[in-house]
């Protein structure tokens, strides 16, 4: 898997066959740093994006954005043996604040706009037991999930412990529509300052509250 991301990242990076890739990028608001830092890739043979998943300095998995799929074709596709895992994990192992957000592209845009460490879902509803561990040591956690997910929201919370997580409410259908809107640094450090407990009943520790 490694190689092939390699590659692919390569032929985004250096070739003009993959013009209409990175101008799908751009148009998401993904620059060329941001296409570096995330190690993005171009498969030509099925006109995708590729998003490299790692753990640590392993690629674990591949996951491809089809630029122009078919009528009835998913928009995403997984390499073969691929693992399903948290977006950008890695950002995971010291972090007291935590931001999840719902797609990958979402993640690469909230980077952008935040100095707090970002991951993303595999899918919406995906959030795996054997992840709960390595969140565990995270002392608040921002939902930042599509502005219509927030029962998902709520499930999420209630795995990851409702003390710690917060709700963003996004003004946009989501982080990447909110930045090709304008949306600034400093309005979503401001939505970050207003989000909410998920709940109305939640109670908060003296000893939740120490980072």
């Amino acid at each position: 898997l490694a190689e092939k991301s390699s590659l692919m990242h390569q032929v985004l990076c250096e070739t003009s066959i993959a013009k209409n890739a990175r101008d799908y990028l751009y148009n998401r608001g993904i620059e060329d740093e941001d296409i570096k830092a995330f190690l993005l890739g171009y498969a030509e043979d099925i006109n995708a994006v590729s998003i490299p998943y790692h753990d640590q300095d392993k690629v674990v998995g591949i996951k491809y954005r089809l630029i122009n799929p078919e009528e009835n074709q998913p928009r995403y596709i997984n390499e073969f043996n691929s693992k399903c895992e948290l977006y950008n994990k890695n950002v995971i192992t010291s972090a007291k604040e935590l931001i999840i957000c719902e797609g990958e592209f979402d993640a690469i845009i909230a980077q952008k706009l935040t100095d707090l460490p970002v991951v993303s879902l595999p899918g919406k509803d995906s959030l795996k037991e054997e992840w709960l561990t390595s969140l565990k040591s995270v002392k608040k956690i921002y939902l930042c999930l599509d502005k219509d997910a927030q029962e998902t929201a709520k499930k999420h919370a209630l795995k990851l412990g409702a003390h710690k997580c917060y709700l963003v409410s996004m003004p946009y259908k989501d982080i990447n529509e909110a930045y090709l809107n304008g949306f600034s640094k400093e309005e979503y450090s401001l939505l970050l300052k207003e989000a909410k407990f998920l709940f109305d009943d939640v109670v908060i520790s003296s000893k939740s509250l120490v980072k």
